[in-house]
């Protein structure tokens, strides 16, 4: 299988620059949580299992996986989706990195880029008893925004249902929070 390689573009670069940003920032990031993807010519770059989202531009932490073959696994139930390893494209992970657990839904996105962390602020407002109010009266202010709340699941192929169930495959949704019940898009 020859994949072109992204990694020596701007783009990449700028998706590098990016993802440092955010794991940089502690009011989105905390630790080693959250993770980005970018897709390109049927290849996604997601930030590796175990791996900081701050060490982006200075680190090789992106691991690339073929997003068609893992989408249909995902559609198919097919436990493999949930390691996402059986998909990474072998010549191009040169560090030998393994996807991490949330790779099924960057991949079920058709977002071409996916940034996904814990924001403090966020995580705030979930746990609020009036979130679902408090939430459609902030989104009312951002113009052509798509959003929904879905209940929590695990991390894994379980919340990458839930994404495509909530309608966030088609119209990309809002950066993810997870509160005790409910994961908010």
């Amino acid at each position: 299988m020859d994949r072109p390689d992204l990694r020596e573009t701007n783009v990449f670069k700028g998706f590098l620059r990016l993802s440092s940003e955010i794991g940089s920032d502690i009011l989105k990031t905390q630790g080693a949580g959250g993770n980005t993807s970018i897709k390109d010519d049927g290849v996604m770059w997601v930030k590796a299992s175990g791996t900081w989202l701050a060490k982006a531009e200075a680190e090789d932490i992106m691991v690339p996986v073929v997003v068609d073959r893992l989408v249909s696994a995902l559609r198919d139930g097919d436990p493999r989706a949930e390691k996402s390893t059986d998909f990474i494209v072998s010549e191009l992970n040169s560090s030998g990195l393994r996807p991490s657990i949330e790779t099924s839904f960057h991949a079920a996105l058709e977002n071409p880029v996916v940034a996904h962390y814990h924001c403090v602020n966020a995580i705030a407002l979930a746990v609020l008893e009036d979130r679902d109010i408090e939430l459609a009266h902030r989104m009312r202010t951002v113009a052509d925004l798509t959003w929904v709340t879905i209940p929590y699941r695990r991390p894994g192929t379980p919340l990458a249902r839930e994404i495509e169930k909530g309608g966030c495959v088609s119209t990309g949704c809002l950066d993810s929070v997870q509160s005790r019940d409910h994961r908010m898009w």
